[in-house]
């Protein structure tokens, strides 16, 4: 294993959530995938403080690749997944998921992470977007009461 700069390693991440749940099919894809460090650990998916992740990551240099079995091993919400993904990015690090098949190295794989990236980022809109009008005031100075449409309740004012 080379440890210079620009070594293009391949670093292999893989979680299961409980006691008693196995990692080995994990291990065995990432091994398969050509991994040559893989770390692992038994750890809910809600805990902010991953050690085997963040030695991953501290061994981690530009031009190598973190490469994870499935997308849900790092997080379940998609925002947080991205911005994990971008924060690899900026330390010139490339993300694979086997089973999902994204691969930021390749075109493709950079074709589908933007793919699921605009998915996201119009559902962090559309949530802002649903936000702002449960927020705003009825014309008619009158709340909404709620399971009401603003709608709703101008027309029976009328």
């Amino acid at each position: 294993m080379s440890e210079s700069a620009g070594r293009n390693m391949k670093i292999g991440y893989a979680r299961v959530s409980a006691e008693g749940q196995n990692l080995a099919q994990q291990i065995t894809a990432l091994e398969e995938a050509g991994c040559e460090r893989i770390f692992d650990e038994v750890i809910t998916s809600n805990r902010v403080v991953r050690p085997a992740l963040d030695q991953a990551l501290a061994l981690a240099q530009a031009g190598d690749t973190l490469v994870v079995w499935r997308l849900d091993r790092l997080g379940r919400r998609t925002v947080e997944l991205i911005d994990f993904i971008r924060a690899l990015e900026g330390r010139a690090i490339d993300f694979q998921s086997l089973h999902e098949g994204i691969n930021t190295a390749t075109p493709l794989g950079r074709m589908v992470y933007s793919f699921i990236t605009a998915l996201a980022e119009n559902e962090r809109d559309l949530a802002i977007e649903r936000s702002l009008k449960a927020v705003k005031p009825v014309k008619s100075g009158k709340p909404v009461k709620p399971g009401k449409s603003a709608n709703k309740v101008k027309a029976k004012s009328s």
